[in-house]
């Protein structure tokens, strides 16, 4: 029996087509956060980089549950309604649009790129007080002889012992943080079907889950510095582990499913976002943006790779293995960064060398 395919007025209704575009908004939205987290850590005194990031960057994300409540109006209305949800992305390039008029430069940047002038207007601007920077821009001529190309920025990453070590320990931190965290929110669905949980009451379950992502990314502004950041990022990572695995064993008991979600929510974008910090303090200013993307990128092909495993340790061993699969991970990227992360914390930007 032939089945008609369903069509959509404006595209052909394919996976393939699907795939192409959340890649392409995937590239987008990934690049623009990698860059702007750089920006973050570069416009910030030292002093409050932790905790005005962790409020700009969490008031952002308070658009995340108010979504998770449309969508459990929306959702149920048709197979075809979840659409609607991807629609409301065009709202964001209002603050795009405004953006473009109000966002300077970031003074750190126009040093090392020669524009002494420039970079002093924006101090200026920020801070209502004159400044000559004279003396920054020497000391970045002293230490950078001429603009790194592409290819010299990439050498400077991996060929330089220093940077090498950071970025390779910065992989595995990266690592396990990502993996568990997008392996338990890709199985999350399935998890709740399998154990009988109605749709209605899996949206309730999402929805008061996001509740804890932009109270999570503010909360990272006070707890991040905490240890050097590398104590911090460490001992969340190991708790996202545990509170998914209480959540994977808890059962039935919505509420209890509720309140793991919502912790499980907070914790994870709280160590995310002062890894995200923790990414740009390890860096020099002229590998600062190109190094962070390059952790950022390679957490989530490590991602990619590891969806690959889980369907199997699913099919071998059920929730369980998937559990086992998302602990041993977390162990992992907590201890890496223990034992062999450094500490940064409100230390100034001049002094990553």
């Amino acid at each position: 029996m032939a089945v008609e395919k369903v069509k959509h007025p404006s595209m052909k209704a394919n996976i393939y087509t699907f795939t192409l575009w959340r890649v392409i908004t995937g590239f987008a939205v990934l690049g623009t956060g990698a860059i702007s987290f750089t920006y973050l850590a570069e416009t910030i005194s030292s002093q409050d980089r932790s905790k005005w990031s962790g409020i700009v960057v969490g008031v952002g994300h308070i658009s995340i549950p108010f979504i998770g409540f449309i969508a459990m109006e929306v959702v149920p209305m048709g197979p075809e309604a979840w659409r609607w949800l991807f629609y409301q992305g065009v709202i964001g390039y209002i603050p795009l649009v405004l953006a473009y008029f109000f966002m300077k430069e970031s003074p750190r940047w126009l040093i090392a790129n020669g524009r002494q002038a420039e970079a002093e207007a924006v101090v200026e601007a920020y801070t209502g007080v004159p400044v000559d920077l004279t003396a920054v821009a020497e000391q970045y001529r002293k230490t950078v002889a001429q603009k790194l190309t592409v290819a010299q920025t990439f050498k400077k990453i991996f060929g330089d012992k220093k940077y090498l070590y950071r970025t390779l320990v910065l992989f595995c931190v990266a690592a396990g943080q990502n993996i568990p965290s997008f392996v338990f929110l890709g199985w999350n669905t399935t998890l709740l079907q399998q154990i009988g949980i109605s749709q209605a009451d899996s949206l309730l379950i999402s929805t008061v889950g996001a509740l804890g992502i932009p109270l999570g990314v503010i909360a990272s502004g006070y707890v991040g510095p905490l240890g050097g950041r590398k104590i911090s990022i460490g001992v969340q990572i190991l708790l996202v582990g545990a509170l998914i695995s209480a959540y994977m064993n808890v059962g039935t008991n919505v509420t209890m499913l509720m309140i793991l979600y919502f912790l499980f929510q907070f914790v994870s974008m709280c160590c995310a976002m002062c890894l995200n910090l923790y990414m740009s303090e390890s860096y020099s200013t002229e590998i600062r943006n190109t190094g962070t993307g390059v952790v950022i990128a390679g957490g989530r092909c490590s991602v990619a790779i590891s969806q690959q495993i889980v369907p199997y340790l699913f099919a071998a061993w059920s929730f369980s293995g998937v559990c086992g699969y998302i602990v041993a991970l977390c162990i992992f990227g907590g201890l890496a960064t223990l034992l062999l992360g450094w500490r940064t914390g409100n230390a100034s930007l001049e002094s990553v060398s």
